[in-house]
């Protein structure tokens, strides 16, 4: 599901898709449920825990519900989860999960590049397993 296609209901959500689409390619990741994400300007970034709904902005510590920030790092997560469960090579979600190709694939010589996560089958074919 596109979840950018979704109508956000309140303003933080309708901010927080908008900061997605405008300066997601600047949310990272740094922990388990820990992302740092841009403000709405693009100058500063805040330390979002997805897992908790909490972030360090002052709207959050002062109103104490999810903020732009919480809302763009979960269309973050909703748009990588899905990249990441379909396979580089045939673009399948495979039952049994994927395998992700290793330096050691790398060094070997095989097509396949670093990084890259297949199925079963196509990291057969690419000579991944």
């Amino acid at each position: 599901m596109d979840t950018t296609s979704v109508a956000p209901t309140t303003t933080r959500e309708k901010r927080g898709l908008a900061l997605y689409r405008e300066l997601g390619e600047g949310i990272e990741k740094v922990a388990r449920d820990f992302y740092l994400v841009p403000s709405q300007d693009g100058e500063r970034f805040y330390h979002v825990d997805y897992a908790g709904e909490t972030c360090d902005c002052a709207d959050h510590e002062y109103r104490g519900v999810a903020c732009v920030h919480v809302y763009a790092a979960g269309v973050w997560i909703s748009k990588h989860r899905a990249k990441a469960s379909r396979c580089d090579g045939c673009g399948r979600i495979p039952p049994q999960g994927l395998v992700e190709v290793g330096p050691e694939h790398v060094a070997h010589g095989h097509e396949a590049q670093e990084g890259q996560r297949y199925c079963r089958p196509c990291a057969g074919r690419a000579g991944v397993v």
